[in-house]
């Protein structure tokens, strides 16, 4: 709107981007990722856990994980961190000084978080260890926050959308504030001040005067004031560029078939996880490129497997289906492709991690699989588990449906 284009500083940079509901700010999130998604060297990770991916829109096509589960969320997380604060140690060997050099071949991390304050409460609630017998919080928040502080010369950034920075919404992540590029779009007035600064209204910094759109009328949605470094520090307002749906869809798909990035060999040493394990978690979730999805989700057909290699048992518990994919499918489900500080831990994160994945791949078709009666061999009693009746109306052996 001053006439000249925005041009985000991002180079190992972090970014927070406020806007209230209807402000625009999946507008202002897919242009930036418009651009990201362009580039050559940079390993794409999406977490939404409040819309299911919705706000990246079609370019999550081009993007290589959209996590929409706390446990997908947390498995990502970890794999840049164990990227991002292990890559100094590659600095000198390199011959790369005091800062990654990023390339097609060593490529950076863009970690995209969108619906922040869902993340934060989602992170907060937690799940419950069987082993511990009490409710145990996923740390998203914390684990952004870390990754905020230790990875950027590691080009390990991280992009925060959300709707404030109040306490009400984002609880105590004071440091979204501190993050070097701050975008507002339509918000309070207490958040500018939190991110700004006392005496930045009257500078003339009124992302609070902003009105967000209203049914069809625009309004300001998608304008925002910027502050990034001596480049953009003038209250001056800018509006994202709006692509149609159809248009991203159409960007995504393509720039998806040219081929995206894969981690280098020197950086996917310092992490148990894998980043094809994650890629293969949020393809179970999501469509890669636009084909009709199977009746059955890959994820059940699987668990399916597991019962008939164990001739079909009435039940099973939670963690011997997750044994059984651990041998079915390693890549994903093995036990040391989940953090814990023993094998204890280990079993319990990913009985929880396939938990959630159960939930996520039936909830699309309106369908779930929750625990039930049976009894494990004839005259024993009846335990709670995972029953084969129920799988078989999942799916589709059982005429009755699900």
């Amino acid at each position: 709107m001053a006439g000249r284009p925005l041009a985000l500083p991002m180079c190992r940079t972090n970014v927070n981007v406020v806007g209230a509901s209807r402000s625009g700010k999946s507008t202002i999130l897919r242009a930036i990722l418009d651009a990201l998604t362009a580039t050559e060297d940079q390993i794409i990770i999406g977490i939404d856990l409040g819309s299911a991916g919705s706000g990246f829109g079609g370019l999550r096509h081009a993007m290589h994980v959209v996590a929409t589960t706390p446990a997908q969320a947390r498995a990502a997380l970890q794999w840049a961190l164990d990227i991002g604060k292990g890559r100094p140690s590659l600095f000198t060997p390199l011959g790369m000084g005091e800062n990654w050099v990023t390339s097609r071949k060593r490529p950076g991390i863009t970690v995209v978080v969108d619906e922040f304050p869902t993340l934060v409460r989602e992170s907060r609630k937690g799940y419950y260890d069987e082993v511990a017998k009490r409710q145990v919080p996923w740390d998203l928040d914390g684990m952004l926050a870390e990754l905020a502080i230790t990875s950027a010369k590691s080009d390990v950034t991280e992009i925060i959308a959300g709707q404030g920075v109040t306490k009400e919404k984002v609880k105590d992540n004071t440091w979204l504030v501190e993050l070097p590029v701050q975008v507002l779009a339509a918000c309070d007035k207490d958040d500018v001040v939190q991110i700004l600064g006392d005496g930045m209204l009257a500078q003339g910094w009124r992302a609070d005067r902003l009105v967000p759109a209203m049914g069809d009328q625009l309004n300001d949605a998608s304008v925002a004031y910027v502050m990034a470094g001596s480049a953009y520090c003038e209250p001056i307002p800018y509006r994202a560029c709006y692509a149609g749906d159809d248009e991203l869809l159409r960007r995504g798909k393509e720039r998806a078939a040219a081929g995206l990035v894969d981690i280098d060999a020197e950086s996917a040493k310092f992490s148990r996880i894998t980043l094809k394990q994650l890629i293969d978690a949020s393809a179970e979730t999501f469509a890669t490129g636009g084909e009709e999805h199977e009746t059955v989700p890959q994820l059940i057909t699987s668990i399916r497997q597991v019962y008939t290699a164990l001739s079909d048992p009435s039940g099973l518990q939670l963690e011997e289906i997750a044994a059984g994919l651990g041998q079915l499918d390693p890549h994903r489900w093995d036990l040391a492709a989940f953090g814990g500080d023993d094998t204890t831990e280990q079993e319990a994160a990913r009985a929880a991690a396939l938990k959630a994945a159960i939930k996520a791949v039936l909830a699309p078709a309106g369908r779930s699989w929750t625990t039930d009666s049976y009894r494990p061999r004839p005259g024993a009693g009846t335990v709670k588990g995972y029953c084969l009746r129920h799988l078989k109306k999942i799916t589709g052996e059982d005429a009755d449906g699900s």
